[in-house]
């Protein structure tokens, strides 16, 4: 091969491989704009299937490993955890414990950004809806250590505040009449009765 063909097949080389990391370049590209658009922590309703409270407080095992959502009444938060859940992980620098009915099932979230703006501004009451994945409690609560029992808890992604906790009643409010006094009634109308006699009557009689 003389030295022309060398050159033509060394061109002919770097032209393909330039090929090929054009097109890898413009793959990795598109993917980066995939992820920008779409990114992968998108909430996504229809992932997830609507229960009723009642059926999954009486078979959580059923739905485990399951996204989920249902509607319920808030009832309050904590930060602080039972020993073994922290063994667990459960640990109050990273998540709320949100009270949701049913109390069996205690609603575990992260702190994260989204949430720490959400939880503090709930309000007791509050009928809400909450998505997340039923999951299983491994550890078990040792002898001597403080704290409910649980052995399922919702691991929450979304929550959604149906209404507001009802008005409580102000002025309007019932209150029940004192019972009467007849007794002193009786004694007031005889009072009043012999008061009206002596003005009736005729001087000097």
């Amino acid at each position: 091969m003389n030295l022309t063909g060398k050159k033509a097949m060394y061109v002919k080389i770097m032209t393909s491989l330039f090929a090929i990391r054009s097109r890898s370049l413009a793959i990795v590209i598109v993917m980066f704009i995939c992820h920008s658009c779409f990114p992968a922590d998108v909430f996504k309703p229809e992932y997830y299937v609507e229960v009723d409270v009642k059926i999954l407080k009486a078979t959580p095992e059923n739905y485990r490993n399951k996204k989920i959502f249902y509607e319920s009444e808030y009832k309050g938060f904590k930060t602080e955890f039972p020993q073994y859940l922290e063994k667990e992980g459960f640990k109050s620098t990273k998540k709320y414990w949100l009270e949701i009915m049913p109390d069996s099932i205690p609603v575990f979230a992260d702190k994260s950004d989204e949430m720490n703006k959400i939880v503090p501004g709930l309000k007791r009451d509050s009928a809400v809806k909450v998505y997340g994945e039923i999951k299983k409690i491994s550890l078990v609560r040792k002898k001597g250590e403080q704290g409910p029992v649980f052995s399922f808890y919702l691991d929450l992604d979304h929550i959604e505040v149906i209404s507001d906790p009802p008005e409580k009643k102000g002025s309007d409010e019932f209150h029940p009449q004192k019972p009467e006094n007849r007794e002193g009634d009786r004694k007031t109308d005889s009072k009043k009765k012999g008061d009206d006699i002596e003005l009736n009557t005729p001087e000097g009689k």
